[in-house]
C-alpha cells in the first residue's frame, strides 16, 4: 500500500509541474485598455428633427455591422441607409489586444451618439478612434476643419527637474521625428521614447488602416507640425482624419508595441511560437517521463510480488513420497509418459 500511495504522490507532483510549467507559457500580459477620451468632435451641421428616429436607426444597424468587423480584425468600416446615408470607421490601436480592442470600441459606441443629429462625428480615445459622416471618408488624410492638437499639462509642472525647457522641446521635435518615420515605414504604426534629462519621453503614431503608405505619411508629416504647438508641455496629441499621433513623459502604450517596430514583423509572435513549441516540448517530456515511471513502478512491484510468491514456494517443502509418484503415474505408465527431460523423464 505504501507503494502505491508513494507512486500517486509522485503522479500529483508531476501533473501540478506540467500545470505550472503550461501556465508559464501561455500567460499573457494585457496593458491598460485605454479607453480614456481624448476628443469628441461633433459637426455643427445637424439633420432636422424628422430624420432623427431614420437616423438613429441607421447608425445603430452601422455599429452593429462595425462590431462583426473590430471582433475579428480590430478595425473596420461600414456604410448604410440613403437618406441619410451614414458611413462609418472604427480602428484600434495596434499594441491592444482584441479584447482591449472591444473594450475600447464599445466605449467609443457610447460616447459617440452625442453628436447626433450632427451630420458628422468622431471621438478619439487613447486606445481607439470612431467616426461617423454622411459620406465615404475612408481614404481621408486630413481635414482641416478638424484636425486638431490636444496639449496635456504645461512644463512648469515638472519644472523642477534638471532639464531646461529648451531640451525638452528638442528632445519631443526629435522623437516625434524618429516616430513618425518608424510608423511610415512600418505600415503605419511605430512606438519610440527618448531620454531627457530625468525624463523619458514616449510616442506613438498610427495611421488608420485604410489609408496608402503616401497618405498616411501625409496625414503624419500634418500631425507632427502641430503637435510642436504642445512643446514644452509634457503630454500633446494630434488627431487627424487619417492618424493619430502622441507624446508623454507616462508611458503609455503596451510592451507589445515595442516588439512591432521592425518593418511589419512582430517579434512577439516568434516569442509565442518558440514559447508553445517549448511548451509542447516540455509537456511531451514529461508525459513520457510519468509513464516511463509509472512502468517502472509496475515492474517493481510485480518483481516484488514474484519474490514474494517464490518465497512461499521455498518454504512451502513441496517434496514428495515416491510412492505418491508410483501411484500419480500408474506405476510410471509409458502412456502418462509426456517427453523428455534434462533430469529424465517428464510425467503426468
Amino acid at each position: 500500500m505504501s507503494n502505491l500511495a508513494s507512486s500517486s504522490n509522485t503522479h500529483q507532483f508531476l501533473l501540478i509541474i506540467i500545470f505550472i510549467l503550461f501556465s508559464f507559457f501561455i500567460s499573457m500580459s494585457y496593458s491598460d485598455s485605454r479607453i480614456l477620451e481624448a476628443s469628441l468632435n461633433c459637426s455643427a451641421a445637424k439633420y432636422p428633427p424628422a430624420l432623427t428616429n431614420t437616423l438613429i436607426t441607421t447608425f445603430t444597424a452601422v455599429m452593429e455591422g462595425l462590431l462583426g468587423q473590430v471582433t475579428n480584425q480590430n478595425w473596420g468600416s461600414y456604410h448604410q441607409g440613403n437618406n441619410p446615408p451614414i458611413y462609418a470607421l472604427a480602428n484600434c490601436m495596434k499594441d491592444l489586444s482584441n479584447t482591449e480592442c472591444l473594450l475600447c470600441f464599445a466605449e467609443s459606441r457610447t460616447r459617440l451618439p452625442r453628436c447626433i443629429p450632427s451630420v458628422s462625428g468622431r471621438v478619439y480615445l487613447d486606445g481607439c478612434f470612431l467616426r461617423y459622416d454622411n459620406y465615404s471618408f475612408f481614404g481621408e488624410a486630413v481635414d482641416k476643419r478638424h484636425d486638431k492638437a490636444v496639449c496635456g499639462k504645461p512644463f512648469a509642472s515638472i519644472a523642477k527637474q534638471d532639464y531646461s525647457k529648451l531640451e525638452f522641446t528638442q528632445s519631443v521635435i526629435e522623437l516625434i521625428h524618429n516616430v513618425t518615420r518608424i510608423a511610415t515605414e512600418n505600415d503605419g504604426f511605430g512606438v519610440s521614447d527618448i531620454k531627457s534629462g530625468l525624463a523619458t519621453v514616449y510616442s506613438m503614431a498610427q495611421c488608420w488602416k485604410p489609408l496608402s503608405s503616401h497618405k498616411c505619411k501625409v496625414c503624419l508629416d500634418e500631425a507632427a507640425q502641430e503637435i510642436r504647438n504642445c512643446t514644452p508641455s509634457i503630454e500633446g496629441r494630434s488627431l487627424n482624419a487619417g492618424c493619430y499621433l502622441r507624446y508623454s513623459t507616462t508611458k503609455f502604450y503596451s510592451t507589445v508595441a515595442e516588439n512591432m517596430n521592425d518593418t511589419g514583423f512582430s517579434h512577439i509572435g516568434v516569442a509565442v511560437a518558440i514559447a508553445l513549441a517549448a511548451s509542447a516540448f516540455s509537456l511531451l517530456c514529461l508525459f513520457g517521463a510519468c509513464l516511463g515511471y509509472k512502468r517502472l513502478e509496475v515492474l517493481r512491484i510485480e518483481r516484488n510480488n514474484l519474490g514474494r510468491l517464490s518465497s512461499a514456494v521455498s518454504k512451502s517443502n513441496l517434496n514428495f513420497k515416491y510412492e505418491t509418484l508410483e501411484k500419480a503415474t500408474e506405476f510410471f505408465d509409458p502412456s502418462r509418459k509426456l517427453g523428455q527431460g534434462g533430469a529424465g523423464s517428464v510425467f503426468r
